[in-house]
């Protein structure tokens, strides 16, 4: 096809056969059979029937192939103008584009930034009112020490003069609120302080008091241990000196001398005195014993001897009942040493007569 000649894309298309003859084939062909293997006449007619209708259609591929040839030229022809037009259009569209999305990308980019100024400028008075305890109701941010008031809006709209000059009243009322609340607190503290001290005070007094008392008790327990430890002793050595007593009491006297008791009802005491067993008089009373006892006092030199013994009968006969030692006990342990002490001294007169 010439390269100037244009495709009619209406033009009819025509085959070697019509639909008419396609139609006369049918009603020709379509009636043949084959009846069996021996129908040897019926195979050929439908033989050469079969080769009849390969011959059209093979003419009809033929002319197709014919035809598309042509469309398919016809068609590369028209991308490849296409191509060469888009080619030169594409250079003065991308300017465009360019200088249309520069334009849009700059419109956007002024809106974002002045939103963001906005909500920078909201953020930063916001912060300002949270700093001075402003809190948001849901309608207004306001503050228990001040009338002032601001809604959203006014945040949004309000000139940076007007509000400076609000926001400055504010700050001054929010100073004056933070210094009275520093004042209270000052003042329970100072309070909380002093209570404290007094509390420290009172607890000092109160482990003073307890240490004294236990001290006292320390105090008190080794007084009772002394006293303990102490009467214990007194108690060994009046063990002791008993035993050593009775011991020099059978080394002086002779075997025939025997020990009597002589019972006295002198403040419900028992008295128990060794005496000769060839005596004609006993002391019986309390008297009679004071009567020995300042009788060998008199036959004796002066000395510390008696006066310990005096000292010691007298503090045995008053012995309370915590005494470890017995009135009776007093009475014997006296008698014995008066006795002893007697006889000594008698032996000594009988030698120097």
């Amino acid at each position: 096809m010439p390269e100037n000649q244009i495709l009619n894309l209406n033009h009819a298309i025509e085959f070697s056969v019509t639909d008419s003859a396609i139609n006369i084939l049918a009603e020709k062909y379509l009636p043949l059979k084959i009846n069996g293997i021996t129908d040897i006449e019926g195979y050929k007619n439908v033989r050469a029937a079969r080769l009849v209708v390969k011959s059209h259609r093979v003419d009809i591929d033929k002319r197709r192939k014919e035809l598309t040839a042509d469309a398919l030229e016809y068609q590369r022809r028209i991308n490849a103008e296409a191509k060469r037009v888009t080619s030169l259009l594409e250079p003065i569209e991308q300017h465009l584009s360019k200088q249309e999305n520069d334009y849009e990308a700059e419109k956007e980019r002024i809106k974002r930034e002045k939103y963001e100024a906005e909500q920078l400028r909201i953020k930063t008075r916001t912060n300002a009112l949270l700093k001075m305890d402003f809190v948001f109701d849901g309608i207004n941010y306001g503050a228990d020490y001040t009338s002032s008031k601001f809604q959203i809006e006014q945040l949004k709209s309000l000139d940076d003069a007007v509000f400076d000059e609000l926001i400055n009243k504010v700050e001054g009322q929010y100073i004056d609120y933070k210094d009275a609340l520093a004042e209270i607190a000052r003042k329970e503290q100072e309070e909380k302080e002093a209570e404290a001290a007094k509390v420290r005070a009172e607890n000092e007094r109160i482990a003073k008091e307890k240490a004294a008392i236990e001290e006292e008790k320390k105090k008190l327990a080794e007084i009772a241990q002394a006293q303990a430890e102490k009467e214990a002793e007194l108690k060994k050595l009046q063990e002791e000196h008993e035993q050593s007593i009775a011991a020099k009491l059978a080394d002086a006297l002779p075997v025939d001398h025997t020990c009597a008791v002589v019972t006295s009802e002198i403040d419900h005491h028992e008295i128990i005195m060794p005496i000769h067993s060839d005596a004609k008089s006993q002391p019986t009373t309390l008297s009679d014993y004071e009567i020995l006892f300042n009788f060998v006092k008199e036959l004796s030199q002066p000395d510390e001897t008696f006066d310990n013994l005096n000292q010691f009968i007298n503090k045995m006969l008053l012995m309370d009942n915590h005494s470890t030692v017995k009135p009776q006990d007093a009475y014997k342990l006296a008698t014995i040493e008066i006795a002893l002490r007697a006889r000594e001294i008698l032996v000594n007169i009988e030698k120097n007569i």
